[in-house]
């Protein structure tokens, strides 16, 4: 929250129609002014596990190098002359990485004419940029049907749960950390799991393997069973119930 307070990303904070857990700068302040604080093997680990869990392309950790520093919301030129913003870039010694947020995983928001930009007006301004690999990490917003080679793509969810799990046997310090990560994005209302569209869980129950089906059919056939030893159960009950009725009113007449 700091990030966006001091780059001027608070000024709907205020304004009561837009509740500050609907906003996309301060979910990337509370998230990456966090993780800027993680040890750096760490930070490159998370970067890497949650790179290489959602792309073809991998993204080697060791082969970083060390970081060097972390802009929040930076402002180059792009060669059209129109100001560009990507919303955090991490200058590694041997990569420059650009993070374009959006706010939801689910809904898509990311574009390509966008993540061109970024990379051209970094390729124009930036010192030296041959020097050094130039990508782009696209953070929530997309469904996987805009894809680009070369950009990288993650899930809001999936970052913090590699966060988690790299973190799991981390000193309390960077646990605290964590855990605050966490709470930010149940505060701005982000689900710590990956949504599931209704065509890929079709896609998914269609490649299930054989063995799956052997125990869907074996639990048909005891579902089966138990409906039928139900239904004989049933019909005794109502007999023997029937026989008690006979022996305790079959004497008795009405006239």
């Amino acid at each position: 929250m700091l990030q966006a307070l001091i780059h001027g990303k608070h000024h709907h904070l205020n304004r009561e129609d837009t509740p500050i857990s609907f906003k996309e700068d301060t979910l990337t302040a509370c998230v990456f002014g966090r993780l800027q604080y993680l040890p750096e093997e760490i930070l490159k680990n998370v970067i890497a596990t949650a790179v290489n869990s959602n792309n073809s392309a991998q993204c080697d950790a060791n082969s970083l190098g060390a970081l060097q520093e972390v802009f929040f919301w930076p402002s180059y030129t792009h060669p059209s002359q129109i100001r560009v913003e990507p919303d955090v870039v991490f200058e590694f010694e041997h990569l420059i990485l650009i993070v374009e947020a959006k706010r939801w995983d689910n809904i898509q928001q990311q574009y390509v004419e966008q993540w061109d930009r970024e990379i051209e007006a970094i390729k124009f301004t930036y010192p030296n940029p041959a020097s050094k690999e130039l990508r782009l990490l696209a953070v929530g917003g997309s469904k996987g049907n805009v894809t680009k080679e070369g950009i990288w793509q993650t899930s809001w969810a999936t970052l913090v749960k590699t966060l988690d799990a790299c973190c799991k046997d981390a000193a309390q310090h960077i646990r605290t950390l964590v855990e605050d990560i966490k709470c930010s994005m149940a505060y701005h209302d982000m689900p710590m799991r990956d949504p599931v569209y209704l065509d890929t869980f079709a896609a998914k129950v269609l490649a299930l393997p054989l063995c799956v089906a052997k125990a869907d059919f074996f639990l048909a056939r005891v579902a089966s069973s138990l409906t039928k030893n139900l239904t004989t159960f049933t019909k005794a009950l109502n007999s023997t119930f029937s026989v008690d009725v006979q022996k305790t009113f079959g004497g008795v007449h009405h006239g």
